[in-house]
């Protein structure tokens, strides 16, 4: 695998719909790590 494909970022100026975006994807990680765990 490339590095390209493991590095992801976001960058923004804080509107309200990059906040919403942001959550989102957090709340991704977060179930995709409970997801490794169990």
């Amino acid at each position: 695998m490339k590095i390209t494909s493991k590095i992801r970022a976001i960058v923004t100026d804080n509107p309200t719909t990059m906040q919403k975006m942001r959550d989102i994807i957090e709340l991704r990680c977060f179930v995709h790590a409970i997801n490794l765990i169990s």
